[in-house]
């Protein structure tokens, strides 16, 4: 694994845990507020669950920013 994607891993976005209602399957999804609501989510039957599926999803998101030369929000140069 780079470095690069080493320090993306290590930042630390605040993390929202919501209840999804039954119609739409129950449980919890999580997600990262600065990245957008529906940009990398998890999703479980306990927050727990949601929270890892969470984790696993950000290393494949920033994988896939930083194979296309795209660097993440707190990583961005104000010009």
């Amino acid at each position: 694994m780079s470095k690069l994607l080493n320090y993306c891993l290590g930042l630390k976005y605040e993390i929202k845990i919501v209840p999804v209602s039954k119609k739409d399957g129950g449980g919890y999804a999580a997600y990262f507020p600065l990245l957008g609501r529906y940009t990398v989510r998890g999703y479980g039957k306990t927050e727990i669950k949601a929270l890892k599926d969470l984790i696993k999803q950000k290393k494949q998101y920033f994988k896939n920013l930083l194979d296309e030369h795209i660097l993440p929000p707190e990583l961005i140069e104000e010009e």
